[in-house]
Order: structure tokens, then C-alpha cells, then sequence
């Protein structure tokens, strides 16, 4: 009788180690997938900051492109009206005054 009560004691012990490593594992995992979950999170935010840098390059480029195109047509068209101007100021100015005159 007294080794069955002793068996018995002897596997409660046993029984309250395991749950108490059990526990500690438990313990362990949660902090672990912790650890991932701000490791994941943490690399997503470091790719998505360098794709948005990326696109920014991208569009800044694009939008100074522009920029110089539609400067580039500006500057013809000033050309043309100046050209325009100076072939055509004499005429112009005699129409006008006969407008007014007449």
C-alpha cells in the first residue's frame, strides 16, 4: 500500500514537472511567434518604404520629363508667336488703325 501512495506521489510529481515544462514551452512559443510576427511585419514595412521610394524616383522622373516636354512645346509656340509677331507687326498695326479710323 505504502508503494502504490508512493507510485501514486511519484506521478503527481512527474505529472506537475511536465505541466510546468509544458507551460515554459507555451511560454517560449508565444514569445517566439511574437518575435516572427514583428520580424514580418517589420520587413513588409522595410520592402514597402523601398517600393515607395521606388515609385517616387519613378514618378519624379516621369512628371520632370513632362516638365521639360511641355516646356519645350511652350518655347515653340513663344517662338512661332514672335515670329509671327515680327513678320506680320507692320500689317497688323495699319489694319488696326484703319479699323478705327474707318
Amino acid at each position: 500500500m505504502q508503494d502504490m501512495i508512493k507510485e501514486i506521489v511519484d506521478m503527481d510529481e512527474k505529472t506537475r514537472e511536465l505541466d510546468a515544462q509544458t507551460q515554459q514551452e507555451k511560454i517560449k512559443i508565444k514569445e517566439d511567434i511574437a518575435i516572427q510576427k514583428k520580424k514580418v511585419y517589420d520587413d513588409y514595412i522595410e520592402k514597402a518604404r523601398i517600393r515607395i521610394k521606388k515609385n517616387d524616383a519613378i514618378a519624379q522622373e516621369k512628371a520632370e520629363k513632362q516638365l521639360k516636354e511641355s516646356r519645350a512645346e511652350h518655347e515653340k509656340l513663344l517662338k512661332k508667336l514672335q515670329d509671327d509677331f515680327e513678320q506680320n507687326c507692320d500689317v497688323w498695326v495699319k489694319q488696326i488703325i484703319e479699323n478705327v479710323l474707318n
